[in-house]
């Protein structure tokens, strides 16, 4: 009598577990078919769009630096700071921080001919007015420091001219070039 209970038990559980199989790849399938169906509308419906890696004012000052250091600097735009600077390995929330620091670009770094970063430059239109927008640029500007790297912000609103920013960048290079960018905390 104990056999054929077990017998049952068996044959019950083998049912079971055919029908969960059954209903899991049903399940999947509606799954694939919701999202092939949300894909054709991001794409076919025009939710993605392309767009220019630069925006036109981005494109603007990059041709003017890379003019006014032709040969004598490299201008990169759209810089990830995990390009120029590394966390610490065996730092214990080394992941954390480095996809914190990934996610900051630097709208151009200026770069000696070897590509050791000198300079960050920021182009501060009406987004880096907002509080959370002038932290996280503080912020920048102390981690760069604390790698020995300047940073410099243009401020689009006030439309500087050519020579002032020549000026500044060069000394700022200058800066780097005498190891005279200092470590400072971050002071929000």
């Amino acid at each position: 009598m104990l056999f054929f209970w077990a017998l049952v038990l068996i044959i019950a559980l083998t049912i079971t577990l055919i029908w969960s199989f059954v209903v899991n790849q049903q399940t999947e399938s509606a799954l694939n078919k919701t999202k092939d169906i949300l894909m054709s509308m991001t794409t076919g419906g025009k939710m993605i769009v392309p767009r220019y890696y630069m925006r036109k004012e981005e494109l603007e000052y990059l041709k003017k630096l890379e003019e006014l250091f032709k040969g004598k600097y490299v201008v990169r735009p759209q810089v990830h700071l995990t390009d120029i600077a590394d966390v610490k390995f065996g730092y214990y929330d080394h992941d954390n921080l480095f996809y914190e620091l990934k996610r900051i670009i630097l709208d151009y770094v200026i770069f000696d001919l070897d590509y050791k970063p000198l300079v960050g430059v920021e182009l501060n239109g009406k987004s880096h007015l907002f509080k959370s927008r002038k932290s996280r640029d503080k912020f920048t500007e102390n981690l760069l420091a604390n790698i020995g790297i300047e940073y410099l912000e243009i401020d689009l609103l006030s439309k500087p001219d050519r020579k002032t920013i020549i000026t500044e960048l060069e000394n700022k290079i200058n800066l780097v070039k005498q190891r005279q960018v200092f470590p400072r905390s971050y002071k929000p």
